[in-house]
């Protein structure tokens, strides 16, 4: 399953200047961060080919929402960063027509490290998962042994 301009046009207000390929790292965090979280192990029984067994009533409801989330969603994240430079100058947006640039507010910069936030918070996440699965802690190195008092029997 992929997203093209027209479900764009369909959910969100979105100038036709603005091509898929502008937007294909929004897309993509959004499926990774927010709809397949979303979805779990029905994922792949939602958005794949067609599943093995019919879906219910209930599976072709949500099946139908997939969609406007991951739209929804993938918009939010391009907004977020839509129009901002980051350069050796600084952030900057656009200050008018004539291509002139301003630094970002303190605001704005506080709201993009919190979207960079949680995306390092997803991301730590999953290395977690993975490294849970490797050795057992969820954390790097080698797996902790565990530490107790040995008891002793009297004889």
């Amino acid at each position: 399953m992929q997203l093209t301009q027209e479900d764009f046009k369909k959910y969100v207000q979105l100038s036709p200047n603005i091509s898929l390929a502008q937007l294909q790292n929004s897309i993509d965090d959004a499926l990774k961060m927010d709809v397949r979280p979303l979805l779990g192990d029905l994922h792949d029984r939602l958005t794949g080919a067609a599943p093995a067994t019919p879906l219910t009533a209930q599976e072709v409801k949500a099946q139908e929402l997939v969609t406007p989330v991951w739209v929804c969603h993938a918009f939010q994240r391009f907004l977020e960063w839509h129009g901002v430079t980051v350069a050796a100058a600084g952030i900057t947006q656009p200050k008018d027509e004539k291509g002139a640039y301003e630094h970002i507010s303190e605001a704005r910069r506080a709201q993009l490290l919190r979207s960079v936030g949680g995306n390092i918070a997803y991301y730590e996440g999953e290395l977690g998962k993975a490294l849970k699965e490797i050795n057992g802690t969820g954390r790097g190195g080698s797996k902790r042994s565990r530490i107790g008092l040995r008891v002793i029997r009297p004889r």
